[in-house]
């Protein structure tokens, strides 16, 4: 069940990859993905290291930028919603983690070290 949770996470990423590709070349902003093959590793490895939350910051950050540039590109409004859509799929994956978790703790293994 865990694998199956992780694999929708890492789904999702995949798609804002893409998405956050689409929105740079066809735009020309400069969005943060977690693929680091586009060579701006190391700027997205400085700017989440800035900010203690790597998986968090992308999301955040990148929608912050769309939001400041909506007047000026109205078009990021399509890519907003589904960029938001896909943060909800991944705080219910997350969720779903954490009662994966709690189900462990209190159902399989109920020590002090796994709680």
């Amino acid at each position: 069940m865990k694998d199956k949770v992780d694999n929708i996470i890492q789904a999702v990423k995949v798609k804002e990859d893409e998405i956050y590709t689409v929105i740079n070349e066809d735009h020309g902003l400069e969005l943060l993905k977690h693929d680091d093959s586009d060579g701006v590793s190391i700027k997205n490895q400085l700017k989440s290291l800035y900010n203690n939350d790597f998986n968090r910051e992308f999301a955040v950050e990148n929608l912050k930028v769309i939001d400041e540039k909506l007047k000026e590109i109205p078009a990021l409004e399509t890519y907003k919603t589904q960029l938001v859509a896909l943060v909800d799929v991944q705080v219910s994956a997350y969720d779903q983690l954490v009662q994966l978790q709690q189900s462990y703790v209190d159902n399989v293994e109920d020590d002090p070290a796994t709680r």
